[in-house]
């Protein structure tokens, strides 16, 4: 805002909310490249990851309120769009342009959200995990990949080591992050419903309601805030986006084809990222950060055939009704 001053703007909202759309942009813009080096001349995926990503709530949150949410954003889908590059095209430039990318991804996150500068071990273990699974490469692109693996670890390690409250921050976040929730919890039944329980029974369920909270998901409208109007309007997003997932998964399994070095390192990267979300802090701008990474794995159905189409359809309606059970017990605890 001070040097926008300096260039003779006023210091109003509209400069921060520049900021961030232009930052969601870019993740945006990363994120359709790894559309490109996936899906290389499909079209319709392009344009579907396209519609995917504008109509999120949490990147609207993000580009309209959240300038740290937006930078963390911008760090992970770089990380992503580099070992994407590393996977289809494993080679000596892209090596480097993964370091350069984990180096200031991982300085920059040590000073916007602490415990997220340890992404980098996420992204290196998904990629050996799909590496040892698939191993289709040749001996000399194992060689490098596994040279290059040990140098940044190395590098992690040393970033890390040079700032020692991350491992403090990451054991502190749990309760940290429980005790803030609970608190903004409100009128959510499933706050209520899965901070109540042990972290084992909390982490299963918490790994689904994160995608699907608030609920009811009317209860962000009620506040005067658009804040927790763009967190429900995400709930409602996630009602469509969640039956495309299970698709993309079942079909993952079935098919043999699709089961390569690439959707490997999706999958892995959202479990992962996803335990680690619910039992850290429950907290949907969080997992919102690795969004890039599940909307690229719901790209697995082309959605070009009737019998896909037909099974999005059938997995949507069971989704939508198991909602509306769960909204349905909502307003008998509530009222009854």
């Amino acid at each position: 805002y001070d040097l926008f001053a300096l260039m003779g703007f006023a210091k109003l909202p509209y400069i921060g909310v520049t900021i961030n759309t232009v930052i969601v942009s870019l993740s945006g813009l990363f994120s359709l490249k790894m559309v490109k080096l996936i899906y290389p001349s499909d079209t319709k995926r392009f344009y579907r990851y396209l519609f995917l990503f504008s109509s999120c709530g949490l990147f609207m949150l993000f580009a309209s309120l959240h300038l740290r949410d937006a930078f963390i954003l911008l760090f992970v889908t770089l990380q992503a769009y580099g070992w994407m590059r590393i996977i289809r095209y494993p080679n000596l430039i892209n090596f480097i342009l993964l370091l350069l990318i984990t180096s200031i991804s991982t300085f920059s996150l040590l000073w916007l959200r602490t415990e997220f500068s340890a992404l980098g071990f996420g992204f290196l273990l998904a990629f050996l995990a799909s590496f040892i699974i698939t191993n289709k490469w040749s001996r000399a692109s194992q060689f490098l990949i596994y040279l290059f693996s040990a140098f940044m670890v190395g590098l992690l390690v040393f970033l890390m080591y040079s700032y020692t409250s991350v491992i403090y921050d990451l054991l502190d976040s749990t309760s940290l992050y429980a005790k803030e929730m609970a608190k903004a919890s409100g009128n959510s039944l499933g706050y209520d419903l899965i901070l109540s329980q042990p972290l084992p029974i909390r982490l299963i369920l918490s790994s689904f309601f994160i995608f699907i909270l608030p609920i009811p998901f009317w209860s962000g409208m009620e506040e005067n805030s658009i804040y927790f109007l763009l967190k429900s309007l995400n709930a409602v997003y996630f009602y469509f986006v969640i039956p495309l997932l299970v698709l993309s998964f079942l079909n993952f399994l079935s098919f043999k084809r699709l089961r390569n070095n690439i959707n490997f390192f999706l999958l892995f990267c959202i479990l992962g990222f996803t335990l680690i979300v619910a039992a850290t802090s429950m907290e949907g701008r969080h997992i919102g950060s690795f969004l890039p990474l599940f909307l690229l794995f719901s790209l697995i159905p082309s959605l070009n055939k009737t019998l896909e189409k037909k099974n999005y359809r059938t997995i949507l309606l069971a989704f939508l009704s198991m909602i509306l059970m769960v909204h349905t017990l909502w307003i008998i605890i509530k009222y009854l």
